[in-house]
């Protein structure tokens, strides 16, 4: 018989032993007494607790590391698809996301619509008031569009001051209202210059629907574009739709 015992010696040091006791039988055949041969083992009890805590401890540092791998991750890809100036989406997430809802939408049969929005005369603004003052009109334009999108359109800030607004399950017809009210908060916004000075801002939009004259993505953005010049010779500060040409 084997049996592993907690021990504690004759000058009270505590350890482990290893018992094999070992029956000396008579010639009855029963056991007459037993022989208790001991190993100390505590030296090897402590490096099998040293051995676990040290696995231990590996495993809570990979899960720590592997943490950080994964936000650090999750932080490159926001910094890979986010504007650095304005916080909003750029152009490359506009382009992944508008192929997914492309494809969705196909396959649904739901409408999907797109606008392009530029700010009108923003030239103007940064050659007489500065870029300083032209950053601040771009940040304050996406915070009053945020505001008057719904929880599944996306802002997106396409190059310059030209952003793209992608809408999903959206006709023409719905759209038109929507960037409206964005056309709308555009004009509504009040930005002063650092000398107090307040400068009317104002954006054109084109838009587009995904429909026959408009299959793919390429096609979207070419016919939100030439809507969003018409919008321009129209005199700005309006809404033109691609398929219609009409305006609001």
């Amino acid at each position: 018989m084997r049996e592993i015992a907690h021990v504690r010696s004759d000058d009270d040091r505590e350890g482990w032993a290893r018992m094999l006791l070992t029956p000396i039988y008579g010639e009855n055949g029963r056991p007459t007494h037993y022989v208790a041969i001991e190993h100390d083992i505590t030296d090897l009890i402590a490096a099998q607790r040293e051995l676990f805590e040290a696995r231990e401890a590996l495993a809570a540092q990979n899960a720590q590391l592997e943490r950080r791998v994964t936000e650090r991750t999750a932080d490159l890809e926001r910094l890979a698809t986010t504007d650095s100036l304005t916080g909003i989406h750029n152009r490359r997430y506009l382009i992944e996301r508008a192929q997914q809802e492309i494809a969705r939408c196909r396959r649904s049969g739901r409408p999907l619509s797109l606008a392009m929005l530029d700010l009108d005369r923003f030239k103007r603004v940064n050659d007489r008031f500065g870029h300083a003052f032209g950053d601040e009109v771009l940040i304050g334009m996406c915070e009053v569009d945020s505001r008057v999108l719904r929880p599944s359109d996306t802002l997106a800030r396409f190059g310059g001051e030209e952003f793209v607004l992608l809408l999903p399950d959206t006709d023409a017809e719905g759209a038109l209202r929507v960037a409206e009210r964005v056309r709308e908060a555009v004009a509504g916004m009040r930005m002063q210059t650092p000398q107090q000075q307040p400068v009317a801002i104002t954006a054109s939009l084109g838009m587009s629907t995904l429909g026959d004259d408009a299959n793919d993505l390429d096609q979207l953005l070419r016919n939100a574009d030439e809507a969003l010049y018409r919008a321009k010779a129209q005199g700005r500060n309006c809404v033109v739709a691609a398929a219609a040409a009409s305006t609001s």
